[in-house]
């Protein structure tokens, strides 16, 4: 029965896969600024900048080590570096999902570098959480509640997002 199971999981992500992308960028008139570049430049703030790149350092380390626990993933992954990239979002800077672990990077509107992370099932849950743990201003690392559940949520970035971001 696992085998089946594993099948048809297979064959419904090689169907997302094969599926166009539904996000329609936002006209290029209508874009902002990324947020996290504002935040680099604003020279008022030296301790939100210094902040804000412990967070990203902590966050760059932390994903290198889930990638490395995920190397092994039979399961689609989605990462998309949006840093220089504001055709869906001016806040998102980075995003890594497989279909037990939700990590996202953003700069908020006021220019501080926020975490956000998700599991569900995940075989690397303990792992992945002592790495949170030593995260700085441990406010910059919260955990959320995928909606409208995390196994959904999984497919529609699957089946929403260009599949040049999607690997095996």
């Amino acid at each position: 029965m696992n085998n089946t199971v594993n099948t048809s999981n297979h064959e419904l992500y090689t169907q997302l896969i094969n599926t166009k992308s539904t996000i329609v960028p936002i006209p290029i008139a209508l874009r902002m600024t990324k947020r996290s570049m504002v935040a680099k430049f604003r020279d008022n703030n030296i301790s939100q900048k210094e902040r804000n790149l412990k967070v990203e350092v902590s966050y760059t380390s932390t994903l290198k080590k889930a990638k490395a626990l995920f190397a092994q993933c039979v399961h689609p992954i989605f990462e998309r570096d949006y840093r220089k990239d504001n055709s869906e979002s001016a806040l998102a800077m980075h995003a890594y999902l497989t279909n037990s672990f939700y990590f996202y990077l953003e700069c908020d509107y006021h220019c501080s570098y926020q975490v956000e992370f998700a599991f569900h099932n995940c075989p690397y849950k303990k792992e992945i959480r002592s790495l949170l743990h030593g995260f700085p201003c441990g406010i910059h690392a919260k955990e959320v509640q995928l909606e409208p559940d995390f196994a959904m949520f999984y497919l529609n970035v699957l089946k929403a997002q260009d599949k040049k971001y999607i690997t095996y």
